[in-house]
């Protein structure tokens, strides 16, 4: 569990040095800051409204009775979806977010 959480860590910090870096360098000069903003409040602020909202849903739409007051949850559909979201946006990033060389 140590070596996992870690492992996140390195995950975690290596991710936002990426991203800001490839922010830096796709923004131009003049709104290079408000870039680097803009991402900063989608990523730090919109996402995790949308991802608890998304784990509230998914949570309802997986957990089904199994008996008399016993309830039981789907982890594999619920994973099964969230690898479904994680190809479809990276194959959006793939497609929508290449390097135009002149």
């Amino acid at each position: 569990m140590v070596l996992s959480q870690a492992f996140h860590g390195f995950c975690y910090a290596f991710f936002f040095a990426a991203a800001y870096i490839y922010v830096d360098k796709i923004a131009e000069d003049d709104v290079r800051h408000s870039a680097q903003t803009v991402f900063g409040i989608i990523i730090l602020g919109g996402g995790p409204v949308i991802g608890g909202w998304l784990s509230g849903y998914l949570q309802n739409a997986y957990t089904v009775v199994s008996g008399p007051g016993l309830l039981v949850f789907d982890y594999s559909m619920f994973w099964y979806t969230l690898s479904a979201i994680g190809l479809v946006t990276t194959a959006a990033f793939y497609l929508l977010f290449y390097e135009q060389t002149e």
